[in-house]
C-alpha cells in the first residue's frame, strides 16, 4: 500500500489544484452541494481510471466517503482564502 501513496498524493494534488477553489459565501447551499457531489463523482471516476480507487477510498474513509472528502477539500480552500484575505487587511508592521 505504501507504493501507491506517492502516486496518489501527486494525482490528488494535481486534481485539487485544477478543480477545487473557494466557493465563497455567495454560493447557494444547494448549488454548493451539487458542485461537491459532481466533483466527488469526477474524482472517483478519475481515480478508477488511474487505478487509484483503493487509495481514494482509504483517504476518504475518515470523512464518510468521497463526497465528505471533497467537502473537506473545499473547506480547506475556503479557509486558506480567508487567511490570505485577513493577511492582506492587516496594517504593515514597522521594522524601524
Amino acid at each position: 500500500m505504501t507504493e501507491i501513496a506517492p502516486d496518489f498524493d501527486a494525482f490528488l494534488r494535481k486534481w485539487t489544484a485544477g478543480r477545487i477553489g473557494p466557493l465563497g459565501d455567495r454560493t447557494d447551499p444547494s448549488d454548493r452541494e451539487y458542485m461537491i457531489k459532481q466533483r466527488a463523482a469526477e474524482l472517483t471516476t478519475l481515480a478508477r481510471e488511474a487505478a487509484l480507487s483503493s487509495a481514494l477510498h482509504n483517504a476518504a474513509q475518515s470523512y464518510g466517503g468521497v463526497v465528505g472528502y471533497v467537502r473537506f477539500l473545499y473547506e480547506i480552500a475556503e479557509s486558506r482564502e480567508l487567511e490570505i484575505n485577513a493577511r492582506a487587511k492587516r496594517p504593515p508592521t514597522s521594522d524601524s
